[in-house]
């Protein structure tokens, strides 16, 4: 039998398959996949959480500040003192990993619609304030309306403008539109931005802000604000019930001590276990 009349049909296969080929590269960047490449998995905070199965869960770490905080205030903290407890009793939704990357924190996901000016984020189910209630889509779409009304009077009114709403889409999915894209949204307002309680919140006057000091603070960090002692210290308790695991040392406490040679020779003394600030140059070889 002559083979000629296969040949029509195989050319009609050869044209199916360019057509195939090239449809499918039309396609296929909509759906964020490449035609023989494997598509990556985006990284998660628990690929930056190291659980070691050694080591017990335990003890006190004593991280020395250098003043006293002035207010622990979310909105208002002006001080690097202030930020190292309210960085470990607040949540952001987002972080920067040690490596660039963004991960979340509150949000287990998210998704950048309408030419980045929209994000949904899909929170953690588990997270809790320290007080027990439920953090929910209610609590995030609070803070990000709060930063678009009140924002300038806050340290983050840079952000504000760019804050068009915020609306919950169901218990533990939020929206979040801009007025404009703004590139750095993920990195400099979400991973700034700590996400505050509604149901303590919304009982604070706007015009009382500035002179709010938040003491003490409630959140729903890994660590849990327990005591201040004027002068002395600060501290904090493991949350056992943190979203993303229980931190390993029971106590955080942030001793006061405002000399930098007094610092060092505490830590010498084995009273603290790391120094916070300038060490003085002289000391530098010990």
């Amino acid at each position: 039998m002559s083979t000629d009349i296969y040949k029509p049909r195989i050319i009609y296969i050869s044209y199916a398959m360019i057509l195939v080929i090239i449809l499918l590269s039309i396609v296929m960047p909509f759906f964020n996949i490449e035609v023989g490449v494997k598509a990556q998995r985006k990284p998660t905070v628990f690929d930056y959480i190291i659980r070691d199965p050694t080591i017990t869960p335990g003890g006190t770490f004593k991280d020395p500040m250098m003043g006293e905080a002035n207010t622990l205030n979310p909105w208002m903290f002006t001080t690097s003192w202030e930020f190292m407890i309210l960085g470990v009793v607040y949540d952001t939704l987002t972080t920067i990993a040690p490596d660039g990357n963004i991960v979340g924190v509150l949000a287990k996901d998210w998704e950048i619609r309408d030419n980045g000016t929209t994000y949904i984020f899909y929170l953690y189910e588990n997270a809790t304030w320290h007080d027990g209630t439920p953090l929910t889509a209610d609590d995030v779409v609070f803070t990000y309306l709060f930063l678009r009304d009140y924002g300038n009077i806050t340290r983050f009114k840079d952000y504000a403008p760019y804050i068009k709403n915020a609306e919950a889409l169901n218990k533990y999915t939020v929206k979040i539109t801009l007025t404009q894209p703004y590139a750095p949204f993920l990195t400099l307002v979400t991973s700034s931005i700590f996400i505050v309680p509604k149901h303590i919140w919304s009982k604070i006057s706007p015009s009382d802000l500035p002179k709010f000091k938040n003491e003490p603070p409630l959140g729903s960090g890994p660590f849990i604000f327990k005591e201040h002692v004027p002068q002395q210290y600060y501290k904090l308790e493991a949350n056992p019930k943190y979203h993303l695991g229980r931190p390993y040392i029971d106590t955080y406490i942030l001793p006061i001590i405002s000399n930098p040679e007094a610092m060092l020779l505490s830590l010498k003394k084995g009273e603290i276990d790391d120094v916070t600030w300038s060490v003085p140059y002289a000391t530098i070889p010990d």
